[in-house]
């Protein structure tokens, strides 16, 4: 019973310190939300994009731009970047993202998300697909605007290659690999 008597006095002694103290001081969770208001939180500036070089400069020329339909009602919106030559902007699934535009030897064009690198779109002339190269599946395919349209019917009547590539530059398929168009 003695060693609950000095411990109840200990703990009465330190309650009425607080409560003497704490009219004097507003409580934390009012601090925060006061500073909050006053310093609003600063955009982190995202890094430079480098220059491009005249191998990127073409294969963002190559870039079939505007608004792509893409299956189950998606849209796809490319343009060039602003004030950034050879970058591509893309906008789908309520995510915005630059890409920079890379040739491959078969003539597709494979545009590499520069920021948070997760995303890839794939550019042939029939379709353009969009990837998460993080978790490897398709993302949306089949998207095309008025020019890969063409291109796919043309494929599909066999009045075209299959694949429509005719990129400079481009390795031949049949004949040597070392041949070129």
């Amino acid at each position: 019973m003695k060693l609950l008597r000095p411990t109840a006095a200990f703990v009465a002694a330190f309650a009425c310190a607080i409560a003497v103290a704490a009219p004097n001081q507003p409580s934390t969770h009012s601090r925060s939300k006061t500073k909050a208001k006053q310093q609003p939180a600063a955009a982190v500036a995202p890094a430079p994009l480098p220059a491009a070089d005249a191998e990127q400069l073409l294969a963002a020329a190559q870039v079939l731009l505007g608004q792509l339909d893409c299956e189950l009602g998606q849209v796809l919106q490319l343009s060039r970047t602003p004030g950034h030559d050879g970058y591509i902007d893309g906008e789908v699934l309520r995510r915005k993202a630059t890409f920079k535009p890379i040739r491959s030897t078969t003539g597709a064009l494979r545009l590499e998300q520069v920021r948070d690198g997760d995303l890839l779109l794939i550019q042939i002339p029939s379709k353009t697909i969009l990837m998460d190269v993080k978790a490897g599946k398709r993302l949306i395919d089949n998207c095309q605007q008025a020019d890969q349209r063409r291109e796919a019917a043309a494929a599909a009547a066999g009045a075209a290659d299959p694949l429509g590539i005719k990129a400079p530059g481009q390795i031949a398929i049949s004949g040597t690999p070392s041949s070129k168009n």
